[in-house]
């Protein structure tokens, strides 16, 4: 009986979070990392990200990070 009410009470949470099975992201682009602007600049590859109001993902491009301080600085 608790097994049974267990397994509802997963299934119910799964279903109320909003959770959708989707495909999972396609490979990843070939890209051409452009030259380094700084020589503390750091790579930060490109990823997909999903974007749950349209549903699919997307692709995040790679970028140039420079740490200042404590904190990171973007640097296209």
């Amino acid at each position: 009986m608790y097994k049974a009410a267990a397994i509802f009470v997963l299934f119910a949470c799964i279903l109320l979070s909003g959770c959708v099975p989707t495909m999972p992201p396609p490979p990843d682009p070939s890209v051409v990392i452009p030259a380094r602007p700084r020589s503390d600049a750091l790579w930060v590859p490109g990823h997909y990200k999903w974007r749950s109001w349209i549903r699919r993902y997307v692709w995040v491009p790679g970028h140039w990070k420079v740490r200042k301080g404590r904190g990171w600085v973007v640097v296209d």
